[in-house]
């Protein structure tokens, strides 16, 4: 369908049929948003998505030791994702992904993976690197007229896409409605 003959979404409607619970952390205004764009608010048993704005809070600290969020039957999002949805006029075009909010000491341990694997990767690129034969030219930049400094990058460390690692199968964000995803409540 044409995007002239598409008609433009009601923004009153923009969460119509979703559900949320909201923690004591998450702001009034975002409530208020939630429920004037057609959203309705339910018991956390019960709702679509659950927001908050603060891990520490202690109903978001109660639901990260919950069984249900043990189990993977709760996931829970920073109510940032209500602005960006009303941003784009869409429920269905924001990665849920970006917005999920997870207990401190899980956040850490997934930066500590993440930063071994980053360090991993960056081995591999030296060690091509070194393999490389490509011609050791420096390119400098040039103090701009805001007077940063300089910096030089060595052109062989510069390694070109090909000699990046690679990850196998497609990489795509999850964006709830769309391809297949759904927020839902596992019972």
């Amino acid at each position: 369908m044409s995007s002239s003959v598409q008609k433009k979404l009601d923004p009153n409607r923009l969460f119509h049929n979703l559900t949320a619970w909201f923690s004591g952390s998450v702001a009034a205004r975002r409530k208020k948003l939630w429920l004037k764009h057609g959203g309705k608010e339910d018991d956390v048993t019960n709702a679509q998505f659950i927001f908050s704005e603060d891990v520490n809070y202690h109903d978001t600290v109660r639901l990260f030791d919950s069984e249900d969020y043990l189990i993977g039957c709760l996931t829970v999002f920073h109510a940032g994702f209500i602005d960006a949805c009303i941003n784009q006029n869409s429920a269905h075009k924001i990665p849920a992904s970006r917005y999920l909010l997870m207990p401190p000491e899980l956040a850490a341990g997934l930066r500590c993976v993440t930063k071994q694997v980053a360090e991993d990767n960056d081995e591999v690129v030296r060690k091509k690197a070194k393999r490389s034969k490509a011609p050791n030219r420096t390119v400098t930049n040039r103090e701009n007229n805001q007077g940063t400094s300089s910096s030089s990058v060595r052109t062989q460390e510069i390694l070109h896409v090909r000699d990046l690692p690679s990850a196998a199968g497609p990489l795509y964000d999850v964006v709830p409605g769309q391809d297949g995803f759904i927020v839902q409540r596992n019972f």
